[in-house]
């Protein structure tokens, strides 16, 4: 008797660690801050988009002062800026291999920077109205542009011509994203539905009923055999790409979701309406850590592999860098 109240207690001992450390998730504060100013007067953009070139080496930032800035991510220093926009832009994105850097503002207005050459170039399309969202293809033979109509346009990154124009799942689109292995093309917004669609001929693959509210963020898993999503509602969904069905929400954080980032298969970075960026282990489905510090939403997520860092950028206009934690 005495053994196995022993060994009870032993157990139970065992147990409270992990209990305590799920119920209180570390907070985590950044490694370095980026408060970026505006260049004509004494007020800070509202990001939009933080997105670094695939080697690591530099960051594009872009917000309401129509003006994409390029850092060094090694000495944050500001190392180049353009100014071609005449409206907010809303997406930026370094090609795969670093050579281009392409931007959309809320005007429609699509621009291709040549960053050897330092020249630019304005794509001529139709117009497509209040563009919110531009991501490339992991091979970089494609980008793509959605906004608040309902359509979805693929564009030829060589040659800046348009491939196909798809019907999205509701009007107001506002995050959509390409699977690892750029097979597939996800898009949502208003009314909370996700469509999938092939990446090269733009055919539907499977549609995503969601929870009806909007959708903010979606972002495939690495292994590109699920897709999270993030919407107005206080709970992230997983989903099986493949049968589109619900493969697991997290816990209720109260707060809106802007923003998701995968740090590896099974890590789950997402960025809050309440300034707080949460990181998930999808393994356990539980809370890990809280990286604290953002005065404004956080709009944009990016996890740089090469060091093992998360980057994000929120309506505070700051970019903050934090280390990352299991």
């Amino acid at each position: 008797m005495k053994f196995l109240k022993f060994f009870l207690a032993l157990m139970i001992f065992a147990l409270i660690p992990a209990f305590l450390f799920a119920a209180n998730p570390q907070k985590v504060e950044a490694v370095a801050v980026v408060e970026l100013r505006h260049k004509k007067v004494d007020e800070r953009p509202v990001l939009s988009q933080v997105m670094f070139s695939r080697d690591g080496q530099f960051m594009v930032t872009a917000g309401d002062d129509q003006v994409l800035r390029v850092w060094n991510t090694k000495t944050g220093e500001m190392i180049d800026e353009h100014l071609n926009h005449n409206d907010w832009i809303r997406g930026a994105a370094f090609s795969p291999d670093g050579g281009k850097l392409v931007s959309v503002s809320q005007d429609g207005e699509i621009k291709v920077w040549n960053i050897a050459q330092q020249t630019v170039q304005k794509i001529p399309h139709e117009k497509i109205r209040g563009s919110r969202v531009l991501q490339f293809s992991p091979d970089g033979s494609k980008f793509a542009v959605c906004g608040y109509d309902s359509l979805v346009y693929c564009f030829d990154a060589n040659t800046s011509k348009l491939l196909y124009k798809i019907q999205g799942p509701s009007y107001s689109l506002t995050a959509m994203s390409f699977s690892p292995d750029g097979m597939y093309l996800a898009a949502g917004g208003r009314n909370g539905k996700i469509m999938v669609w092939r990446s090269d001929v733009g055919s539907l693959v499977k549609e995503i009923r969601g929870d009806g509210r909007r959708v903010r963020a979606v972002v495939f898993r690495p292994d590109g055999k699920q897709l999270a999503s993030g919407t107005d509602s206080s709970r992230i969904s997983i989903w099986d790409v493949t049968t589109g069905q619900l493969v697991t929400m997290l816990p209720d954080h109260d707060s809106k979701t802007f923003s998701l980032s995968y740090c590896g298969n099974d890590l789950l970075a997402s960025g809050e309406s309440d300034n707080v960026v949460r990181l998930w282990d999808l393994t356990g489905n539980r809370l890990i850590a809280q990286f604290v510090g953002h005065t404004g939403t956080v709009s944009t997520l990016f996890y740089d592999e090469t060091q093992n860092q998360l980057v994000s950028g929120g309506f505070d206009t700051t970019v903050r860098r934090w280390a990352m934690v299991r």
